[in-house]
């Protein structure tokens, strides 16, 4: 028997299409992003700004919509100046012992800090290939 991955789907896989794309803004996780990016758009340079919070309030959440909107914002600029990283953002792992492995922590950071700008680069300075004849 061979699938047939030309057909078109049924009234159930539709409808299961439109469930997992659907999203509703929650209240609270609006009313957090709006504080983020105030306190984003107010800080000092150089600053350091932390989300923190219990296990599945949505912090991840907030920090992925926060860098998108922060990126799309800034996209004229990053165009100009491929050095310039819109969003640096590190999680920090729970630990499992009970005992916060810090030296974990700042390694993540450091890589976090370290691959955004070189991969950007070499994105956007990749030479465009000619297609052969």
């Amino acid at each position: 028997m061979t699938a047939n991955h030309n057909r078109e789907p049924d009234g159930t896989e539709l409808r299961l299409d439109r469930f997992r794309s659907f999203t509703v803004a929650h209240p609270r996780l609006v009313e957090a992003k709006e504080m983020l990016i105030n306190a984003i758009r107010g800080a000092e340079p150089n600053s350091l700004i932390f989300v923190f919070g219990p296990t599945g309030v949505g912090k991840t959440t907030l920090r992925l919509k926060t860098e998108l909107l922060i990126t799309a914002e800034l996209l004229s600029e990053l165009h100009e100046d491929i050095t310039r990283v819109p969003v640096v953002s590190v999680e920090a792992v729970a630990p499992e012992s009970g005992s916060f492995n810090w030296r974990d922590h700042y390694k993540r950071l450091l890589h976090q800090g370290d691959t955004s700008l070189p991969l950007r680069l070499i994105q956007e300075n990749l030479p465009v290939s000619e297609p052969s004849e």
